[in-house]
């Protein structure tokens, strides 16, 4: 039987060419097994080139669509075979060949990508922004946000923070203003209260103590006014508080007003002192206090002092002396004030005092004042003031006087008298009357008989013998005419001298006429009996005729 690759024939000519051999070989793109009478084509994906008792299995890279195939057909560019095949394979998405007869398809490169089969030209590489990480893809992956890529990347790289992803692939520096982490896509402008000075900034500053800003992607911050401060990352400036100031710009604090100063609105940038008599006690006031009673102060103090005895403190700044620190006014005459005093008292009527006096002085013995004197004033004549103190001067009584600035009243001695009160003086008594006692409000008339005869005299005289006084008031005797006599003293008239008795003018007595003598009723002198008559007794009132 024929060998392996061979096949029987009984033609001769067709033989090997050994006689004893009828077996002919298998011609290309057949074959035959051993014994076998005629050969068999190849099978598509096979071929032979004769001879041989199998077909062999296209190579790698290569097809064979047909039956009986002298060889194989090599795989165009983007085609692939792994042997044996009918037919090549289309590169697979993500894969490429761009050579004949290959019989596997090459991954495309890293930052490459074939979206279809059949790839015979290189890959295409990945567009800005989009990366392949492996090989053999067919998609590229879009960059996460705030990476980026450039044309054929493998990979996307992050952009810093302070950067920002641009379309074109690359990363950008922030501007100013603005800020990013990293991979961001876009720039944040910075917050009120931030700021950044540079591009490219990771992150933004807080608007340092002292400063603000109220606007959002600011590259400075603004000096806070005076008047105002801000602590750290401050939107807007804080106006400084009732009690504090601030008189420099770009400041993170305000300063207490210190002690006697105030600062009454918000915002201030400077302090006010208190004016005269008002006062702030402590740091940080925006009110000035008025000084209590009796209280006082210069401009700008924290508190207030006593006004000195003697002195008083005003409801009125204005009324201020302003001297040093005593803004105290000095009490007028006639009034006082103890220590702190806001006014002066008056002093009471029977004192009186000088300028700045610390109490009122009681007026002395013999004088007076009345209610806010500057001065005593001696007592008038007929007045007096009995003791210190007096406010007014007392009326002597009736029956008394005294002279200027008496402290008490002199009564009128007898003979004297006073019939009203306040009098500076006693007046006599008019001849004809008398006081016998001291203190008389008027004088008594001497008594019928009796008489003053002068004025001031405390009593009466009687009149003598021989004289008379006929009625009350008298102020002298009268003598007894002739021919009347008083024989006794306080007469109040004269008695007739009886005949036979006579007188002369102011006799105590009638005289007897002696004898040969003789006279009538108020005789003035005794007769002598004329011739032829006589009188033989002694006292006759008449004469007889002699025998």
């Amino acid at each position: 039987r024929c060998s392996p690759g061979k096949y029987a024939t009984f033609d001769s000519s067709k033989g090997d060419g050994q006689s004893s051999d009828l077996c002919a070989s298998c011609p290309a793109g057949k074959a035959s097994a051993a014994g076998k009478a005629q050969c068999s084509d190849c099978m598509p994906g096979e071929y032979s080139n004769g001879g041989t008792s199998t077909c062999v299995p296209c190579e790698k890279g290569k097809y064979n669509p047909n039956s009986g195939a002298t060889g194989c057909i090599s795989c165009t560019p983007g085609k692939y075979s792994t042997g044996g095949r009918t037919q090549c394979t289309n590169c697979e998405e993500g894969k490429y060949v761009t050579s004949s007869g290959a019989e596997a398809c090459l991954d495309c490169p890293l930052g490459t990508i074939a979206p279809s089969t059949g790839r015979a030209v290189a890959c295409d590489k990945c567009p800005v922004n989009t990366y392949a990480g492996t090989p053999g893809l067919a998609t590229c992956t879009a960059c996460e946000a705030g990476t980026s890529s450039a044309v054929g990347s493998s990979i996307c790289q992050s952009c810093d923070a302070g950067k920002y992803a641009k379309h074109d692939g690359t990363c950008a520096d922030c501007a100013i203003g603005k800020f990013s982490n990293a991979k961001a896509t876009l720039c944040i402008s910075c917050s009120q209260g931030e700021y950044t000075p540079t591009v490219g900034s990771s992150f933004c500053k807080k608007c340092e103590p002292g400063k603000s800003q109220d606007a959002t992607g600011s590259s400075a911050c603004t000096d806070c006014l005076a008047g105002s401060y801000s602590s750290s990352g401050a939107i807007s400036c804080s106006f400084c508080a009732l009690g504090s100031y601030q008189d420099s710009s770009g400041q993170d604090s305000c300063n207490d007003c210190p002690e006697g100063q105030i600062s009454s609105n918000v915002g201030a940038v400077k302090c006010t002192k208190c004016g005269l008599n008002y006062f702030a006690t402590g740091p940080g006031n925006f009110k000035c206090q008025l000084c209590p009673v009796g209280h006082v102060s210069v401009p700008g103090q924290g508190s207030c002092h006593q006004c000195a005895a003697g002195k008083y403190s005003s409801a009125d700044p204005s009324l201020a002396d302003g001297v040093s620190s005593d803004l105290c006014l000095a009490c007028e005459a006639g009034k006082m004030s103890t220590q702190g005093s806001r006014a002066c008292t008056v002093c009471n009527a029977g004192t009186y005092s000088l300028v700045g006096a610390s109490a009122c002085s009681s007026c002395p013995a013999g004088k007076e004042s009345s209610q806010g004197a500057s001065e005593c004033t001696a007592c008038p004549s007929g007045r007096y003031a009995g003791a210190p103190g007096t406010g007014t001067c007392v009326r002597c009584a009736a029956g008394s006087y005294s002279s200027s600035a008496a402290t008490g009243c002199s009564i009128c001695p007898k003979g004297k008298f006073r019939a009203t009160a306040g009098s500076e003086s006693c007046t006599d008594c008019s001849p004809g009357d008398y006081t016998d006692a001291v203190g008389a409000t008027a004088c008594k008339a001497c008594a019928a008989g009796k008489i003053a005869a002068s004025k001031g005299l405390s009593g009466c005289t009687a009149c003598a013998k021989g004289t008379y006084s006929a009625s009350a008031g008298g102020s002298e005797c009268v003598p007894c005419q002739g021919g009347l006599a008083a024989s006794t003293s306080a007469a109040t008239q004269c008695e007739i001298c009886p005949a036979g008795k006579m007188s002369l003018t102011g006799a105590d007595k009638c005289e007897i006429c002696d004898a040969g003598k003789y006279s009538t009723v108020s005789a003035t002198a005794c007769i002598a009996c004329t011739a032829g008559y006589y009188s033989a007794t002694s006292g006759s009132s008449d004469c007889t005729a002699c025998a």
